[in-house]
Formats: structure tokens, C-alpha cells, sequence
């Protein structure tokens, strides 16, 4: 058989000369295709890595087609970057892509033709007659990287000995950040942004979290997870308080660390694992009807999961965090009216602030905290990382000294010492935001938390609340039935069933502990030694009641004790005349 020679290879002459047909590359629009001759191609091949896919920096994907049909180039795709690979704790292969500008993980299960054009969801459009192609093009890009171990932590970890803070510095990088600005031009930036005294303080609160983790894992002080609760109407710029946090540490949408309070307790909790001083922000944190909030709250105090067994009923290691949870709502997570156990106010801080005033501030600070993002959350945690941990222990000594002295009369009070732990965390994040150089008002934010505090202790005082209100009740309805006055005693009986109710009216859930604290605090009349219920006949009928001592009807006395005449004139808005 005579062997023919091809006459359809270009001359090495043609090729060599031939111009650079980058130039027609941009002329080709979504789903467009554009003819070009069989040397232009050639020479694709040869200075093309990628070859038959053509990419355009930063507008799109192009893929040479050589065939009897045509001969040219078609558009493929949107512009991709296929970034890293990693493996996961479940063994399960991501690939990081970034698809206009944003970074995504997808799994390479969702990679194959009949599934890549799912990408769309990611904002990516698909030529889809050649998803095959794009296909090939991101496992072959995948084939030339070295696939990584992913950690499913994020924050400080202790590692061969050695404390690390697993975030920005790893692949895959787990937390984003603006790398083309320095920390000096961020710091400059951000003080020009019309932040008031609640902006400061809602970015201490973020920072505080790092914080909270270095002083428990490194100095062994014992300090636990909490919440921080801001509240208030529409329109007084929560959310964008929270964009400000959130931007501390990582770009401001990333669900790693801000999401919307919706789901199942164990949902929200999953959000909290493995994470060791990166904030964990919630926006609209009302919104999950039928949610035990006092559960959660305990919960992540706990800094721990429930205990669960695997497939084969073996207890598995349940997962922990170390963190301060920040949720934004118009409502405060628990009402005043809601009864509760004492010990979640220490472990729920609420404060209802005003960060905006007007939708031109707002603008203002989102457009800066979507440009720039994750450089002072970097900085912060390299800063403890450097640091030793004796000065840090006792800068927050010193800054729980500071917040003694600016509570009335804390020793008191006996949830101020909870507090002031917790509140000397995020003194010293600001602190230390000061020493970096960031505008932030000490004093200002002192009162915020002194006033805090101020408000807990008089809403934890519950015995006193509850019996201002059942002796105005009794003053104001004498006659009623189920109400008798017995002036030998000084006290007033009431029906067990109208006491209860009078209770549960005023806003107590749980009577019973309100019961509880009126006996402890001396309030209650008891007739017996170890019964808090007395036997009292009402209209010749034997009943049960609770009898609550009056006080004294001496308006001369000025030694400071509550009186029949105080109680009427200052409480329930009763008029003294």
C-alpha cells in the first residue's frame, strides 16, 4: 500500500508568521461563536496551556472546534478559575472555583457533564451543547493540583504542640480577605466611616471573640460561650452593624460565619461546631417559631453538642466550639415578661442600640465592608499569636478592674461578677483595637455595659417585681372576691387560683418559681413552718391561699424601707392624690 503525504499540514514558515489572533478573542460575545482559519488554531495549540479551551481574563471561556463542520471558535462558558482541590473530613473531593469574581466549592460529583450546568446556580452561564468539553477542561485543570487535607475547624487550634489560628493561611483557605491592602489603609479607611459609639461597640463585640477563645485555651482562664443579643426596631442599622462585624473576619456573605436565624435547634447548633473564636453572626433571630431559645442558650454555654451514638451504637465524640454568638431581631430573645432561670442573663447579653441614622451611613459603611474585608480579624489573630499570654491574662484583669468601678455598687449584686467576666472580654478587644490604631470611644462603651448591667439586676430582681404587683393588686381591688386583708397579721390572702393568675397576667411562665422567690425573699406570710400555702375560710368556706406580707403604712419614715404610700405612688402609674 503506497503511503500518501498529508497536504493539509500548514508550513512551520505560515505558522511563524502568522499574527496573533488574541485579538479576535474578545470580539466573541455569551453563546457566539466566530470562524478562524486552521493556522490560527494551530497556533492556539501551540501558546495556549489549556488548549482547545481559550481562556479571556476575567469575561469568559472559548473552545476551538476543529472538525468537518466547522472550524472556529465558540464560546463555552462564563469566566472560571479553578483555584484548589481538597478532601474533607468525610472523604468527600471539593474543587474551589471562582466564577465571576467569587469564590465557590462544589463537589466533583457535580462536575460531570450532565451536572456541570448546575454551576448556573453560582451565577456561571453554560453553553451547554458542550458541557462535555468544560467538563474535561476543569478535571484537567484539577489533574495539575495537589489535592489538601481540609481541617473542619476554623479559629485557634492547637496543633503539634503549637497554637494556629486555621483560617486564611491554609489550603484550602477556609476565611476570605482583601490581600491588595495594608492593615495601616484599613485602619485609615474605616475610621473615616460615620460610625457612632454603638459601631464601636458592635465591632468590639466581634473582636471579643478571639479573645474569649486565646484567654480560655491559652491562659486557662474559665471563660465560657455566650450571646450577644441586639434589638430594636426596623431601620436602626442591625444588619448593618453585623455586616461590620461579620467583615472583621471574612468576606460579609460568607455563611461560614454570618447566616439567617432559621432552622431546627440542632441546625442552628451544627452552625457553631468547630469553631474557636471566629464570631458566629445570626440576623433575624425571632424568626424560628416552636425554637427552645432557653435550650440554645444553655446549649452553647455547654460548648457542647448532644452525645450521639454512630450506626454501630458507639458514642461518638461530640463537637464543641469557642466562641460569642452575636443575633440581631426587633424582639429581644427572651422578654422581660418570659420567666426564666436567673443564670441566662449571664449567659445572654441584650442591648438595644442605635447604629444608623439615616440610609446614606448605612450605604456607606456596607459599600466599605464589601470592598474590604477579613484584613483586621487577620491582623487580631496573629497579634495573640505573637503575643504572651501572661500580659494578655492581665490586661483583662485590669480591664475587669475598670468595669468594677463603673457599675454602682457591684458587690451587690451577685450575677455582676458573670457579668463583668464577660464584659471585660470586650473591653479589652477594644483595648487592643485602640493599641492597632482603630477609633474607639473606651468610655462610651464602659456605659454601654454599666447600663447593661444595671438593667439585668433590675429585671433578675423577681420577688421584688412581682411583689410590688400583687400588693398594688390588693390595693387597688379590696373587695374583691378571693382577696381578704387580715390587719392583725399585715398581710393580705389570696386565693390560690387568684394568686396564680394574678401571677401568670403580670407575664410569669413559671408561677411556681415566682412563689419560690417571694418566699426566700420574706414576702410570703406562712402560717406553718414548711407549708407556703395557708388554710383560710373565705365566706365560711375552708380554702387554700397565699398570704404576701403589706408593708408598712408609715408615710413619716424616711429610713429608706418600702411603704404602703411608696408602693402607691410610684408603682403601676397610680396617681398619689
Amino acid at each position: 500500500m503506497a503511503l500518501h503525504k498529508p497536504t493539509n499540514i500548514p508550513k512551520l514558515t505560515d505558522i511563524a508568521t502568522q499574527d496573533d489572533p488574541s485579538q479576535v478573542l474578545g470580539e466573541i460575545n455569551a453563546f457566539g461563536s466566530k470562524t478562524v482559519s486552521k493556522n490560527d488554531l494551530h497556533y492556539l495549540a501551540q501558546t495556549v496551556s489549556s488548549y482547545p479551551v481559550i481562556p479571556v481574563e476575567g469575561k469568559c471561556l472559548l473552545l476551538a472546534v476543529n472538525s468537518a463542520k466547522y472550524q472556529g471558535l465558540v464560546w463555552l462558558s462564563g469566566w472560571l478559575e479553578v483555584v484548589s482541590a481538597y478532601k474533607n473530613v468525610q472523604n468527600v473531593y471539593y474543587v474551589k472555583l471562582k466564577i465571576n469574581g467569587t469564590l465557590v466549592d462544589v463537589s466533583y460529583d457535580s462536575l460531570y457533564p450532565k451536572d456541570i450546568i448546575n454551576l448556573s446556580g453560582y451565577g456561571l452561564l453554560v453553553n451547554f451543547d458542550y458541557a462535555d468539553q468544560l467538563s474535561k477542561h476543569i478535571f484537567r485543570c484539577l489533574s495539575e493540583l495537589e489535592v489538601c487535607e481540609q481541617t473542619d475547624s476554623i479559629g485557634f487550634i492547637t496543633k503539634d504542640g503549637k497554637l494556629t489560628f486555621i483560617g486564611y493561611d491554609e489550603e484550602p483557605q477556609v476565611l476570605d480577605y482583601t490581600k491588595d491592602m495594608s492593615l495601616t489603609d484599613y485602619i485609615n479607611g474605616l475610621n473615616k466611616l460615620p460610625v457612632n459609639t454603638a459601631f464601636m461597640f458592635a465591632l468590639c463585640c466581634s473582636c471579643a471573640s478571639l479573645f474569649l477563645a486565646f484567654l480560655s485555651m491559652v491562659c486557662g482562664l474559665p471563660l465560657m460561650s455566650f450571646i450577644i443579643s441586639f434589638y430594636g426596631k426596623t431601620g436602626t442599622g442591625k444588619s448593618t452593624a453585623q455586616t461590620l462585624m461579620a467583615s472583621m473576619f471574612t468576606y460579609p456573605k460568607d455563611k461560614k460565619l454570618y447566616i439567617s436565624f432559621f432552622g431546627t435547634l440542632n441546625a442552628i447548633v451544627k452552625n457553631l461546631t468547630r469553631k474557636f473564636g471566629v464570631p458566629q453572626i445570626f440576623d433575624e433571630a425571632t424568626v424560628s417559631d416552636g425554637l427552645n431559645m432557653e435550650s440554645l442558650i444553655y446549649m452553647l454555654s455547654l460548648e457542647q453538642d448532644k452525645n450521639r451514638c454512630n450506626s454501630n451504637a458507639e458514642l461518638r465524640t461530640p463537637d464543641t466550639w469557642k466562641l460569642i454568638a452575636i443575633t440581631s431581631s426587633e424582639n429581644r430573645l427572651l422578654s422581660d415578661s418570659h420567666m426564666h432561670n436567673r443564670g441566662l442573663d449571664a449567659r445572654l447579653l441584650s442591648f438595644e442600640l442605635a447604629f444608623t441614622d439615616n440610609a446614606a451611613q448605612s450605604d456607606a459603611i456596607n459599600k466599605y465592608c464589601n470592598k474590604y474585608y477579613g484584613i483586621l480579624g487577620k491582623a487580631m489573630a496573629e497579634h495573640l499569636l505573637s503575643a504572651e499570654p501572661d500580659k494578655i491574662a492581665q490586661q483583662y484583669d485590669a480591664c475587669k478592674a475598670s468595669m468594677r468601678n463603673a457599675i454602682d455598687n457591684a458587690a451587690s449584686f451577685d450575677l455582676a461578677e458573670r457579668l463583668i467576666n464577660e464584659y471585660a472580654v470586650i473591653l479589652l478587644a477594644g483595648e487592643v483595637l485602640v493599641e492597632l490604631g482603630v477609633n474607639i470611644d473606651i468610655d462610651g462603651i464602659t456605659a454601654i455595659m454599666a447600663e447593661n448591667c444595671n438593667s439585668i439586676r433590675e429585671a433578675t430582681d423577681i420577688a421584688g417585681k412581682y411583689y410590688h404587683h400583687l400588693v398594688n393588686y390588693a390595693v387597688l381591688h379590696p373587695y374583691a372576691e378571693g382577696i381578704k386583708k387580715d390587719e392583725q397579721t399585715g398581710s393580705v390572702a389570696f386565693i390560690d387560683e387568684l394568686f396564680l393568675r394574678v401571677l401568670s397576667d403580670y407575664g410569669a411562665s413559671n408561677p411556681d418559681l415566682v412563689i419560690k422567690e417571694l418566699d426566700a425573699a420574706g414576702y410570703l406570710f406562712k402560717r406553718k413552718r414548711n407549708a407556703r400555702k395557708n388554710r383560710l375560710r373565705f365566706g365560711g368556706t375552708l380554702v387554700n391561699c397565699y398570704e404576701i406580707l403589706l408593708p408598712e403604712d408609715d408615710a413619716g419614715s424616711d429610713d429608706g424601707c418600702m411603704t404602703l404610700e411608696y408602693i402607691l405612688t410610684h408603682f403601676e402609674g397610680i396617681d398619689e392624690s
